[in-house]
Formats: structure tokens, C-alpha cells, sequence
């Protein structure tokens, strides 16, 4: 696969997934109940060699996003391709946070080319290790849900639940009775929308870069396209508020069937519009995501505020004055004895402009992404500038910790 990687077919890089299957027993462990966009292995004979030539012309047959290839060894352990794996498009979605629908994959472990010399294999939804041409990385940074990055995104997500809270009318507050529950679920929906823009850039392969900024006047900035887009915001209160609605309308309903009683029409009504404005509020919130990712391939930053309102983009950073030192940390805490010292000099531009704002404005956060799909994020916490790696996009597991108490990032 690594070698693969290398190799374009009719000038195209090639890319694909594959999923080590039993071909006498792929599904060991079935649903007790099937959806009706369940995978399937449909087989392919005569079976195909392992080889670069052999997964080079099949590749094409399948895209990462929906389709994998199947995968066995034979008596003498030698590999080869015995099928295709479809309806793999529900599982991306899921892993993007495009949905919230939970699945699993298929197989003993999914590999995959991510790029050229860069592949990630996966046990379920936990990618295990990453090689990234000559390194192998295991256990990506968690920095969104957890640690400082977390604590500094903060204030932004509690004037969001701030904001849906008094919207809920006061016949429906026991249903928001649990307040930390209703924190961690809109927090994630908030969450969410950050990781599915950085993943939308990542996708581009242009590279590009996310500044958000508690710095109301902006200073150090050279704002080329100046804008006022507060309608992701607006967007994540509108599906936060329907969710809260069809859930209610949805008790009220199963409370009334379980004792045999005839269900209003108002009632009805309700969950029908809630789920009305779910899915439109979710339409609108997607649409909003790929509008502000797509401005990130204007050369320069796109410029954020503490809410996630888009200020402006084609932006660059005016700052010249370097850090006196620069850590790179090794957990999503940023443990003050695992940092590890580097170099300004081994980023390029885009990187050091980020980390010399990071470096003087405090509070800020910079997110950016390489031509070749690396995605750091970079802030000052406990008095230095720190730059974590390896960051963890995608759904993995689900980590409600991003209410824990942590001290003060600038403490």
C-alpha cells in the first residue's frame, strides 16, 4: 500500500481503503437488528494478486468515501483481494460528523492511503497508527475535546448554550433539568462544526489556515477581504433548539402511547415541525461549514472570533517578533515535562506568521493545515508557546471530558 501510494494512475494519485475480511465468514457478528444501508461484500473472481499493479488497477473501481476493498490471506499467509465492500458513504459521513448516527466497520482492521506516503489503520472507529512517510504516529492529540486548546474554546461554547437555554419554553425545562448533559451535547455539536471545517480544508489538499481571536480590534492583522458572518452561529442555535424540541415531543408522545391514550394533533404537529427544522437547520448548517471552508483557499488566514462569527479572510499576519521558545507537546494537555523544544526555522510560513500571533495575543488559537493534510494547532498556554501535532479530527470515540475542570491555560 505504501509503495501504491507513490504511484498515480492515468495521473491520478491513488487512493483507497482497504479491510482485512474472512471471505468464509464475513459477518460473524450480525445486527439482531438490519439497516437497510447495512455494508455488504460482494466478491470479485477471479481474486486479485496483492501486488502494486493489481491494487493500482482495482483502485479505481473504489473511492475511500464510500467502498473498500476485502482483504484475506490464504493458506500461506500471501495476501489477496476477494471483494468489495460497499455503503461505506453512511460510516464517513459518521466519522466526519456529518451525522450522529453511530456505526461500525467492517473486519478485523481497516488500512488506508491518506496520501502519498501516508497511510492510517483503523480497529473499528479508533485509528490506531498513522505512517507519514518515514514516522509512525499512534494516538492523535484529542486537543479540541480535551486540555488547554479545549479551555480556551470554552467561553465560546457557553455563550452558545447560554443563547439556547432561555430559548426553550418553560413547560419543556425539565427536559434541560440535567444541566451538565445538555452542556456536553451542544458542546458537541459546537465542537463538531470546528473539526468539519478543519476536515473540509484538509480535504482540499491546498493547505490553509483558521485564526480565532478574542481581539476585537485586530490589531497585528492585515484583513485583505473584510466580512461579517455570524451564520454558523446562528445555524448551531437553530438545529440545538430543534434537537431539544422532537426530543420532547418525542417523551410526550411515547408517555402518552405507553398508557393508551389517543395522541393530540397539536402534539403531532410539534414533533413534525421540530423535525422539519432539524433537517433544514442541519442543511443550512452544512452549507454554512463548506461556505467558510472554501474561503480558506484565498491565500491568507480566515479570521474567527471566540463565537466562531467569520471576520474576515484572506488575512495575514503583520507580526515579526519571534518567541523566545517554542515547545511541541506530546498530549492534548501539554504536560509541562513531556514538552519538547523546536525550532521556528522548521515551519514554513503560514506556520510561523501563526505562531508568532499566537506567541502575543493571548487567548488566541491558530489552526493550520499543510499542503500534505497535517493539521496542528498552536496556542500560548501556561506561559508558553505551544504547538501540537498530530491532531485528532475525526470521530473516534466519543469524549465527554471537555467539561472537566482545568486550570487556566494563561495561569
Amino acid at each position: 500500500m505504501y509503495f501504491a501510494s507513490l504511484k498515480t494512475e492515468e495521473s491520478q494519485s491513488i487512493r483507497f481503503h482497504i479491510t482485512y475480511l474472512d471471505p468464509d465468514n464475513p459477518d460473524p457478528n450480525p445486527p439482531k437488528v438490519y439497516s437497510v444501508d447495512r455494508w455488504s461484500a460482494i466478491k470479485i473472481q477471479p481474486p486479485i494478486d496483492w501486488s502494486i499493479s493489481g491494487l493500482s488497477k482495482v483502485a479505481e473501481a473504489t473511492d475511500p468515501r464510500t467502498s473498500s476493498l476485502a482483504v484475506y490471506s490464504n493458506a500461506n499467509y500471501d495476501l489477496f483481494v476477494w471483494g468489495v465492500i460497499d455503503q461505506g458513504n453512511s460510516y464517513h459521513d459518521y466519522i466526519t460528523h456529518e451525522t450522529e448516527r453511530p456505526l461500525r466497520r467492517p473486519g478485523l482492521f481497516t488500512a488506508s492511503i491518506v496520501g502519498v506516503g501516508h497511510l492510517a489503520v483503523w480497529i473499528d472507529s479508533n485509528r490506531i497508527a498513522e505512517l507519514r512517510i518515514n514516522r509512525i504516529f499512534t494516538d492523535p492529540l484529542e486537543v479540541i475535546t480535551n486540555g488547554p486548546i479545549n479551555a480556551l474554546l470554552r467561553p465560546g461554547i457557553d455563550r452558545y448554550i447560554d443563547k439556547v437555554r432561555p430559548q426553550v419554553p418553560l413547560d419543556k425545562t425539565y427536559y434541560i433539568q440535567d444541566s451538565w448533559l445538555l452542556a456536553v451535547n451542544l458542546a458537541i455539536y459546537w465542537l463538531g462544526s470546528l473539526r468539519r471545517i478543519l476536515l473540509r480544508v484538509q480535504n482540499y489538499g491546498h493547505g490553509g489556515a483558521l485564526l480565532i481571536t478574542p481581539d476585537t480590534l485586530f490589531n497585528g492583522l492585515d484583513k485583505k477581504y473584510s466580512i461579517n458572518y455570524p451564520r454558523l452561529r446562528i445555524a448551531l442555535e437553530t438545529v440545538a433548539l430543534a434537537h431539544l424540541n422532537y426530543l420532547y415531543a418525542f417523551d410526550r408522545i411515547s408517555d402518552q402511547s405507553s398508557q393508551g391514550q389517543l395522541m393530540p394533533i397539536g402534539l403531532h404537529n410539534e414533533q413534525t415541525h421540530a423535525m422539519h427544522m432539524i433537517t433544514s437547520g442541519t442543511q443550512e448548517l452544512q452549507n454554512t461549514i463548506w461556505f467558510i471552508s472554501l474561503l480558506t483557499r484565498v491565500d491568507g488566514l480566515v479570521l474567527m472570533d471566540p463565537d466562531l462569527e467569520v471576520k474576515g479572510f484572506g488575512v495575514f499576519i503583520n507580526s515579526r517578533n519571534n518567541p523566545p521558545a517554542i515547545f511541541e507537546a506530546v498530549d492534548a494537555e501539554a504536560t509541562e515535562s513531556q514538552l519538547r523544544p523546536i525550532s521556528l526555522q522548521q515551519f514554513g510560513t503560514r506556520h510561523q506568521s501563526m505562531i508568532r500571533y499566537c506567541s502575543e495575543v493571548p487567548r488566541s488559537i491558530g489552526f493550520v493545515v499543510s499542503q500534505d493534510g497535517d493539521v496542528r494547532a498552536i496556542a500560548k498556554v501556561y506561559g508558553r508557546l505551544v504547538v501540537w501535532s498530530n491532531i485528532d479530527l475525526q470521530r473516534n470515540r466519543f469524549l465527554p471530558q471537555m467539561y472537566m475542570d482545568y486550570r487556566d491555560p494563561l495561569s
